[in-house]
């Protein structure tokens, strides 16, 4: 699967590409045989059997909601973890993109493999076939609203969270991944721990994170480094943007 922004650029946003996923299978059932879906969030999509043409292409109207994909370097958001402000924020309307997406046929992958190693049985195309298995097991969580890092997932459940200071938060989850065995298919899952962005204003994340008294106190040339890369919501249209530096003038003398 080949996801591109309306000018042809393709998506850099990680996160997006289960809702522009979602989009496509929505409003082109019939062009699609009414075929579901087991997409690992980012170039691979499987089906079962084939879809009515080797290659296709969609053109998809999504709205611009923030994406459900977190880790260390992003804040949570209403598809992970948000808070009663982010609801509320919810309301408004949202602002809408343009996206195209091709779909071409890559491989054939039998269903006698998946059979095969739920025998224990190893053949050719077994680790491709637990690799489909394990992306059915990620998208079910992702539907469920879980917060997804690589192969493990995070319920939004506050006895999962550990407030381990400096605006960071721990966060307790699962690892999972199917394993063929001498006795079978089996299914491991063990704890797995991630880190994420306390949910709140950045000046309040940055207070917390320096330890400092207020906002005159902050070190920008430290927030500058800390913030990099991050994610954030505007309050007042609701989209998210990533941080990619700071200005060296104050908004008031931008303009």
């Amino acid at each position: 699967a080949n996801l591109l922004y309306e000018d042809g650029r393709p998506i850099d946003g990680k996160g997006v590409g289960r809702k522009i996923i979602d989009k496509v299978q929505s409003t082109y059932v019939t062009e699609l045989a009414g075929k579901n879906f087991a997409y690992d969030g980012e170039k691979s999509l499987f089906t079962v059997g084939p879809l009515p043409q080797n290659k296709l292409e969609f053109t998809v109207v999504v709205e611009d909601v923030p994406s459900s994909r977190n880790n260390g370097n992003v804040s949570p958001d209403n598809g992970g973890f948000d808070n009663d402000s982010d609801r509320k924020r919810m309301r408004r309307p949202y602002h809408s993109k343009t996206y195209k997406v091709e779909i071409s046929f890559a491989a054939k992958i039998p269903m006698q493999a998946i059979a095969d190693a739920i025998r224990g049985h190893e053949s050719e195309n077994s680790q491709e076939a637990l690799r489909v298995l394990d992306i059915i097991l990620r998208q079910h969580a992702a539907k469920q609203g879980c917060l997804l890092v690589r192969q493990s997932f995070f319920h939004n459940d506050p006895k999962n969270f550990t407030d381990v200071g400096g605006g960071v938060l721990g966060c307790r989850g699962f690892h999972s991944s199917f394993r063929g065995t001498q006795g079978g298919l089996s299914l491991n899952i063990d704890v797995s721990t991630t880190m994420i962005i306390q949910p709140g204003p950045v000046v309040d994340f940055l207070i917390s994170n320096q330890n400092a008294r207020d906002p005159s106190t902050i070190d920008w040339a430290k927030a500058k480094r800390t913030l990099k890369n991050l994610r954030i919501k505007t309050t007042t249209s609701n989209q998210e943007f990533k941080i990619t530096g700071l200005s060296e003038l104050p908004c008031k003398e931008q303009l």
